[in-house]
């Protein structure tokens, strides 16, 4: 994958990720499963969710304070580099309680910062048939 787009509720983060720690996870659920004619089982699939789970680095304090506020509402709105669908995708993710922040320097110009997020989508039902 090349360049990570990384957009949290319009705030702009995809310079900021730390390559190696962006993670994406589509998790699938399915329903009961049951024996069709030919003696094979199948699983009714409902839908799935997302997973994203990455490091940011070098956040200036200003892009900081607009990613906290954009991780402060129970609903987030994220675009993303989807590797499992090979383009980028939005979906709703509900708040978090496993964000944390810390400076990691000073300069001249102001703090930086870095941040570790977990987030997990909206359940999105799945449209089609079995």
């Amino acid at each position: 994958m090349g360049t990570i787009n990384l957009v949290i509720s319009g705030v702009d983060v995809g310079e900021n990720v730390e390559v190696n720690t962006y993670r994406v996870h589509k998790v699938w659920k399915n329903g009961t499963s049951f024996t069709n004619f030919d003696g094979g089982s199948v699983e009714r699939l409902l839908g799935y969710h997302y997973e994203i789970n990455v490091n940011l680095t070098d956040i200036p304090d200003k892009l900081m304070r607009q990613l906290t506020a954009a991780l402060d509402n129970n609903l987030i709105t994220v675009k993303f580099s989807d590797p499992h669908a090979d383009d980028t995708t939005e979906a709703d993710f509900v708040r978090s309680g496993q964000t944390g922040g810390e400076v990691e320097y000073e300069l001249a110009d102001g703090l930086y910062w870095g941040i570790s997020i977990s987030l997990k989508s909206k359940f999105v039902p799945f449209g089609g048939g079995l």
